[in-house]
């Protein structure tokens, strides 16, 4: 399988590819005796069987997003090409219900600023259909291959570990939301509006981006007991089950372990890191660990 990217300018969006390590970092490789830039713009995969234009999908996602990097991990796991459109948080997405947003100028896709959204590509380069809510979409994806995902165990373990109201949740939104505002070469947050209209919306709901802050230091260490727990709960070295295989569960929680990512001065224990790593690496998928904030 060869993954590539190469610059196709699409209007305002972001068209990009999480790679193996850093999703921001400019390399120069030679594909079939051709100079190739491969930019953290835009980009292409592709398996070897197929053409080059033989993209069938488009996720529409935020990158720090969980639930969009569901869907990325599903799609590469699954070796569909794809292309991924990446937004600022700021844009309404045709959404005119939503204050302090701007219009980012893109084609409307459900007309609600939600994300992610999959956008089926027909055979001549048009749309044939958008699917939203990230397990819809995984569905999708395992119905395109004759493999399906190994079922959802529902452990009582993971379940209770990655609750919403969970101390892991707790000190990971603490950890990373502070942060997320600084990583403004990221689509996500690259324009001011992005970040206002996030502090915005976590205050109004009574989140306080000081006190998270204040406090950062002592969330550090209480994640890092959290990641020895989550390491317990590791089936094997390479999945959450028993014969190393990845699964619905993987795709369900792998995306909230990197979030914490992000996070510099974390001590992650090295299995649970590399079984992150891994994971993310297999299905083309970057984290944060090469770009982590202070």
């Amino acid at each position: 399988m060869t993954r590539w990217r190469e610059g196709v300018d699409v209007s305002n969006v972001e068209t990009d590819k999480s790679q193996k390590g850093s999703g921001r970092e400019h390399r120069v490789s030679f594909l079939a005796g051709l100079v190739v830039h491969f930019e953290y713009r835009y980009f292409c995969f592709r398996n070897d069987n197929a053409t080059t234009n033989a993209i069938v999908a488009s996720p529409h996602v935020y990158d720090h997003c969980p639930y969009c990097i569901r869907v990325e991990l599903a799609l590469g796991l699954k070796q569909s090409p794809y292309e991924r459109i990446v937004y600022g948080y700021g844009d309404k997405l045709g959404d005119e219900s939503k204050q302090g947003c701007y219009d980012g100028g893109n084609p409307i896709l459900t007309g609600k600023k939600e994300l992610p959204v999959l956008e089926k590509i027909g055979p001549d380069g048009n749309r044939e259909w958008l699917k939203a809510e990230s397990l819809d979409i995984i569905e999708w994806v395992q119905t395109e291959r004759s493999d399906r995902f190994r079922a959802k165990s529902g452990r009582d373990d993971l379940t209770a570990f990655f609750a919403t109201d969970g101390r892991f949740k707790v000190i990971q939104r603490i950890l990373s939301r502070p942060r997320n505002l600084k990583m403004t070469d990221l689509k996500d947050w690259a324009r001011e509006e992005d970040r206002a209209y996030a502090k915005n919306k976590y205050e109004k709901g009574g989140w306080d981006y000081a006190a998270a802050e204040a406090c950062d230091g002592e969330s550090q260490l209480e994640m890092n007991t959290l990641l020895e727990e989550a390491s317990t709960l590791l089936g094997s070295d390479t999945s959450l089950y028993e014969d190393g295989a990845l699964g619905f569960d993987d795709l369900l929680y792998l995306p909230e372990l990197r979030a914490v990512t992000v996070a510099k001065g974390v001590k992650w224990p090295d299995r649970l890191r590399n079984y992150v790593v891994s994971a993310h690496s297999k299905a083309n998928v970057g984290t944060y660990f090469d770009d982590q904030i202070e």
